[in-house]
């Protein structure tokens, strides 16, 4: 039996999406939320240790999502990146 992917796989990836529909760059996102695009890149290769509440929630409205959005697998939506 596949184990689900973790929250980091999920979230990475659904950003990742998100981002790609809208066609913005590691560096504009950060730029509209006021952080370094480095940050943007560790979230978006599944590398951040601990993501900031209130970065979430800027990510959040951003992309005027909602968090099921964001931080739940999505139909269609490949995360097997071999965690």
């Amino acid at each position: 039996m596949k184990k689900p992917p973790s929250l980091l796989t999920v979230l990475s990836r659904n950003l990742e999406l998100l981002m790609v529909k809208r066609g913005w760059t590691s560096p504009t996102v950060a730029s509209k939320l006021g952080v370094n695009p480095d940050s943007i890149n560790r979230i978006r290769a599944g590398r951040s240790k601990y993501l900031d509440p209130e970065m979430l929630e800027n990510i959040l409205n951003l992309f005027e999502v909602t968090p099921d959005t964001l931080l739940l697998p999505q139909d269609g939506v490949i995360y097997d990146f071999g965690d």
